[in-house]
């Protein structure tokens, strides 16, 4: 199973997904679309689980959040297709959007969930609760401070990746696509031009 962060030709596989993980409830697939929709999600943080043939098998979104007056990420939905729950894509998904979500500039990650199965990620019960069933679950507000990366995106960091659009650092920028190729200069035809010009010459 190999993860990496979504793209559009995933969207559709997507919803099917979570329709498939969250059934009758269409609720949190269009959570997904509507995170997606409104740039609140994360892009870079958003992955999937694919098959070798790129067949969607699981994924986590994390989107941009609040936590009273702090900058957050929120966690989920998170959904593993059920035929194929119970083989460790889901907290393979989990571990790798917090390893991901340590590089960037968020201290905390928030979500509501069961709360007997976030703890082992890092995760605790937030101080203050509330109530609050969907989708006939109920859901724990929990919490997890994330621990500074020890090559965290900074100030510092290659200005090629800090120039990246925000939550697309894994993909090569213009900028980068651009040093690739071999440095040309506009005057090299000009000056050519110029030495090939008769009144060049007599001067």
């Amino acid at each position: 199973m190999n993860l990496r962060p979504e793209e559009p030709r995933d969207f559709e596989a997507i919803r099917a997904l979570d329709l498939a993980a969250f059934a009758p409830s269409v609720l949190e697939a269009d959570i997904t679309e509507r995170l997606r929709a409104a740039t609140d999600h994360v892009p870079d943080l958003c992955l999937v689980a694919v098959e070798d043939d790129e067949t969607v098998r699981g994924h986590v979104t994390l989107s941009r959040a609040h936590v009273g007056e702090y900058p957050a990420l929120g966690l989920g939905p998170i959904a593993v297709d059920p035929a194929h729950q119970h083989h460790g894509i889901g907290g393979a998904l989990m571990r790798e959007a917090i390893e991901r979500a340590r590089r960037t500039e968020y201290p905390l990650i928030a979500l509501l969930g069961h709360p007997a199965y976030y703890p082992p990620f890092g995760f605790r019960p937030a101080e203050r609760q509330s109530a609050l069933t969907f989708s006939d679950f109920s859901y724990t507000e929990i919490v997890m401070d994330v621990d500074p990366h020890p090559d965290p995106i900074t100030i510092d960091s290659d200005p090629y990746l800090i120039i990246r659009p925000e939550g697309q650092w894994h993909r090569p920028g213009v900028l980068e696509e651009s040093a690739k190729r071999p440095v040309t200069s506009p005057l090299t035809g000009l000056r050519q031009a110029v030495a090939a010009c008769p009144m060049h010459r007599l001067t």
